[in-house]
């Protein structure tokens, strides 16, 4: 995909939100990624990178991966 078809994707949602990919071996990476912020492992900054580069995106925002954390179910 390219960057240009990244970025119209990103914009087809609010700036809190982030596209994720449908596929089952990426929604793994993203669960472990979501996993080791929860647990400390990573930092909120290496969480955005990883998101990103598992779902094929320029970036991810702070306000992106903290929020899908939330609605993921990973706040305790």
């Amino acid at each position: 995909m390219s960057r240009t078809r990244n970025i119209e994707r990103m914009s087809l949602y609010p700036k809190d939100r982030m596209p994720f990919l449908k596929d089952w071996g990426i929604a793994n990476l993203d669960k472990i990624a979501f996993s080791d912020y929860g647990n400390g492992l990573i930092t909120l900054s290496n969480l955005c990178r990883r998101l990103a580069e598992n779902n094929n995106l320029p970036y991810v925002t702070e306000e992106q991966a903290l929020n899908e954390f939330q609605i993921c179910g990973w706040l305790r």
